[in-house]
């Protein structure tokens, strides 16, 4: 007799199996044997429409529902771990049923404490999260298909017209705060970025709102610079040489790591202030002159745009966010 695993089964006998190993590594060469489980992916299937996004490492989703609607999910990733993650999801959920696919919460992996999951936000995380929500927008899309009923995500669009924009969709909406940053948020940036000589270079993963309010600071302030990281770097070297005092990276810590080395080769010394929002981290390239704290760093909140991380060089930390009523800028909030 074949007895079949529910979803939550599954999902319990996986957090007993990471919960009984102690060791961190041993965890992380667990999820390697994982990775070594998941069949061939065709290269067919290798194609943009089945790409995860939102991933550090390149990941396909491949999503089809059987005709007693149980669902199947195939993947692959050009990332070890990766491919170790995608494997646990599908050994969860293949073969489930759509609504214990959508079920499932990030959250509900976090027993498994393996590849970040508890503790502070980072990319493996965003690992997790960006596959497990392709699979469930995937398997909404096939339901839907199948019931006839229209896909539940509107088709991304953004209508211009005199009077302004009406965005329809998740992504037409962070286009449109891309394009319409507060210009309140952007003189101020400009003001102290001009005033301390920052200089900026920042991932262009980061939220579409800083990015709007970075590109029109920008115009006013030419030392800041959205790339991938292999251009950050060498931005950082140019305002430097322009004579920037402090340059900002806004990104995960190899970048940071990465900016550094490129700009002790240049020839700039530099001292490490962490900016304790994330990951984000900023290098001052200058010493110091007295014993006084200082602005060194200025950062915006990637998934709170209305928060501005001021870093000291004492090592303190401040953020700032408008007051609720008034929405203007000002309060500073208690640590």
């Amino acid at each position: 007799m074949l007895t079949f695993l529910t979803k939550s089964c599954k999902l319990d006998r996986l957090i007993s199996e990471f919960q009984s190993i102690s060791n961190p590594t041993d965890r992380l060469k667990r999820l390697f044997h994982y990775a070594t489980l998941l069949p061939p992916f065709n290269d067919s299937l290798r194609k943009d429409s089945n790409r995860v996004m939102g991933c550090t490492a390149q990941v396909w989703l491949d999503v089809m529902m059987e005709g007693d609607g149980k669902m199947r999910f195939k993947a692959d990733s050009d990332s070890e771990i990766t491919k170790g993650f995608c494997s646990c999801l599908i050994w969860v959920l293949d073969g489930a049923p759509p609504e214990e696919v959508l079920g499932l919460k990030t959250e509900d992996l976090g027993a498994l404490n393996v590849g970040g999951l508890q503790g502070r936000s980072n990319s493996r995380v965003n690992t997790w999260h960006n596959v497990l929500i392709g699979m469930q927008k995937r398997t909404k899309a096939l339901v839907a298909e199948r019931e006839g009923k229209p896909p539940s995500e509107l088709f991304p669009s953004l209508v211009i017209t005199a009077d302004g924009m009406d965005a329809k969709g998740s992504y037409a909406e962070a286009q449109a705060r891309f394009l319409l940053p507060d210009e309140l948020k952007v003189q101020e940036l400009v003001n102290v970025l001009k005033e301390k000589k920052i200089g900026v270079v920042a991932h262009f993963y980061m939220d579409p709102e800083v990015q709007g309010v970075l590109t029109a600071a920008q115009k006013h302030w030419p030392h800041i610079h959205i790339s991938d990281s292999l251009v950050m770097a060498d931005s950082a070297v140019k305002m430097a040489k322009a004579g920037c005092q402090y340059i900002t990276v806004l990104g995960v810590d190899f970048m940071s790591e990465n900016v550094r080395a490129i700009l002790d080769q240049a020839g700039f010394s530099e001292q490490r202030h962490p900016c304790g929002l994330l990951e984000m981290q900023a290098w001052e390239h200058c010493r110091r002159s007295s014993d006084c704290a200082f602005l060194v760093v200025i950062a915006a909140h990637p998934s709170q745009p209305n928060q501005i991380a001021l870093g000291m060089s004492d090592g303190a930390v401040y953020v700032i966010e408008p007051f609720d009523a008034e929405q203007n800028w000002g309060r500073i909030v208690p640590q």
